[in-house]
């Protein structure tokens, strides 16, 4: 199981920290999005951020968009994806009038 934690020592600076227990089968890299960038979500719909982000991720085999896993944007906020079984539950199919987001998806909408 994956865990994280955040940090704030005496001069109000932010740290956060993750462990990565999970094996992936394409390799991590650093990845960018500048502002104003639009990505296709895993359910194809189209999508830009409004501030940029930096953070590791994924291109897997077959895919043209990224997964980014862990990142933060302009504003500090950070975002770890942890791998937590049977925790967590996910709907089978879109639902209407939501916005429907894979798990990688969460961090990148473009409303923070």
């Amino acid at each position: 199981m994956c865990t994280s934690l955040t940090y704030t020592n005496t001069a109000n600076q932010h740290f956060f920290a993750r462990t990565m227990d999970f094996p992936t089968t394409t390799p991590w890299r650093p990845i960018f999005l500048p502002r104003q960038y639009r990505w296709t979500t895993g359910l194809n719909e189209t999508r830009q951020t409004t501030q940029a982000i930096l953070g590791g991720g994924r291109q897997p085999i077959g895919i043209d968009n990224f997964l980014m896993a862990d990142g933060l944007n302009e504003s500090g906020i950070s975002c770890a994806e942890l791998y937590l079984p049977h925790a967590v539950k996910y709907a089978p199919t879109a639902q209407p009038d939501k916005i429907n987001l894979t798990p990688q998806e969460f961090y990148q909408l473009g409303s923070w």
